[in-house]
């Protein structure tokens, strides 16, 4: 369901679009309680499989606390409505800035390691990403790199079960499935085998690829029908 300008949710109220994607929209509001702007994703599916996705954000999101990562301020369900309420970020997604161009190497280096950095404490807690590109990524106004989305983020390990046990039996894939984005995939989720963390850095490498690169390259066919190319 989309929501219109001016519309209030819960306690927040609608200022405009900020985006849109497979299984909702993200809006800017306006949290009244606290006057301050928020970004709020919506889950405009009643998909069993696409709701589960978004509590397994909202919880993995809860559960990591980290200057390169968004934070999550609250969670809520309102005339039918579930959603997610996030800090806003003043920038854009580094996709877009991608979009002009490659990034010079010294503001490659510096999101790549602070998109590294965001990693380090997902998996330090147990949570494996599984779909690092450029569009889950915000770079603020002032260069600092944010990692968002963590819909098909996976548990793994002992961190997990005690800072988000709730979640363990949620996030578990069944071998065969293909999860992420085919140009940001490592070799494993191409062939459909579990992503662990050693996946996310095989993304890292790609997205770092990417900021000093006009294009991603993906040519060898795989068996699963996937054409990837690791250069």
């Amino acid at each position: 369901m989309a929501l219109r300008v001016g519309a209030r949710l819960g306690p927040y109220d609608i200022i405009s679009v900020l985006g849109a994607g497979g299984f909702g929209e993200v809006y800017k509001a306006r949290d009244t309680r606290l006057d301050r702007t928020v970004a709020i994703k919506i889950l405009s599916s009643a998909d069993t499989d696409l709701k589960a996705r978004f509590t397994r954000e909202a919880k993995a999101i809860a559960a990591l606390t980290h200057p390169h990562i968004c934070t999550l301020y609250d969670v809520g369900h309102d005339a039918g409505t579930d959603y997610l309420v996030m800090e806003y970020l003043e920038g854009e997604t580094l996709a877009a800035r991608l979009s002009r161009g490659p990034l010079t190497l010294n503001d490659a280096l510096t999101v790549g390691i602070q998109i590294a950095e965001a990693l380090g404490n997902a998996h330090r807690a147990g949570i494996v990403h599984r779909d690092l590109k450029p569009g889950n990524v915000i770079v603020h106004r002032d260069g600092t790199a944010k990692v968002l989305d963590f819909g098909l983020a996976r548990l793994t390990g002992p961190p997990a079960e005690s800072s988000v046990e709730a979640t363990t039996r949620q996030t578990q894939t069944v071998p065969g499935t293909i999860m992420g984005t085919p140009n940001y995939m490592s070799p494993e989720q191409v062939r459909g085998e579990i992503a662990d963390a050693r996946s996310d850095l095989s993304r890292h490498r790609s997205l770092r690829k990417r900021c000093r690169s006009t294009t991603v390259r993906w040519e060898q066919r795989g068996r699963h029908g996937v054409e990837y190319h690791r250069a």
